[in-house]
């Protein structure tokens, strides 16, 4: 694995965090950045337009357009039954156990604080899909 580029999905309704978590893969050799995602449906899109190994997938986001808004856990469930290689780390504000409770058995693979390093969140990247490699998934 150590030598696979890893290719992640940024998936936040604040275009700063985006932007932020977009230079930061870029600079890391081992990732490639794919695109980015400001909502839910914008996420099952691009994952179905990409197939990313990883989607950092922000919990709490609201849509412009009510109707058609999707959250974190909505658009996690979604992605795992379409693509279930691929992995979903949740990316949050701060704990909020419910709702990263209902994400992980939404099929999300781990959650971070958005107030992690980026080596932390390069780490729980390479960490979670290793854990897939092993498992044969």
């Amino acid at each position: 694995m150590e030598d696979t580029i890893i290719r992640v999905l940024v998936v936040d309704d604040h275009p700063m965090i985006r932007r932020g978590l977009a230079a930061m893969i870029q600079s890391e050799k081992s990732l490639q950045w794919i695109g980015e995602a400001s909502n839910g449906t914008e996420a099952i899109d691009q994952c179905a337009a990409s197939t990313p190994d990883v989607v950092l997938m922000d919990l709490m986001m609201p849509g412009q357009d009510v109707a058609q808004a999707m959250d974190g856990v909505a658009a996690t469930q979604v992605i795992m039954a379409r693509l279930p290689n691929t992995r979903v780390l949740i990316l949050t504000s701060y704990h909020e156990p419910n709702v990263v409770q209902r994400a992980m058995q939404a099929g999300a693979a781990g959650y971070l604080v958005k107030t992690a390093s980026a080596e932390e969140l390069v780490h729980a990247i390479h960490k979670r899909l290793c854990r897939q490699a092993r498992a044969g998934i």
